[in-house]
């Protein structure tokens, strides 16, 4: 990451920069409204379904495709879930502390 870039093209502050190179990828994500006066990172958490309906990756998005046109939706969905092994996941929803940090 190129921290005098990102300063200069989104005006951001050094610790704002700091807080996007500690986001875990594709889980974590920054927002910055400077009208609102927010900066904040956030947690992604996606149910398991939710996941499978509207995953762009393509080896998923194949098995999805290839499940529900033998089984139909719900249920090629459930057997994309099984196969892809996210019915062991356990979806928890991050309380309001644990998902918006603010940033300096």
């Amino acid at each position: 990451m190129d921290v005098a870039l990102y300063k200069e093209t989104f005006q951001l502050t050094d610790g704002e920069c700091e807080a996007i190179r500690s986001l875990q990828p594709k889980r974590e994500a920054f927002i910055v409204q400077r009208d609102l006066g927010i900066a904040k990172k956030v947690i992604l958490e996606v149910e398991p379904q939710q996941y499978v309906v509207s995953t762009s990756k393509p080896s998923d998005a194949v098995i999805r495709r290839r499940n529900i046109d033998a089984y139909g939706f719900e249920e090629g969905i459930r057997r994309t879930i099984t196969e892809l092994g996210l019915e062991d996941e356990e979806y928890v929803k991050p309380s309001d502390d644990d998902d918006i940090v603010e940033v300096a």
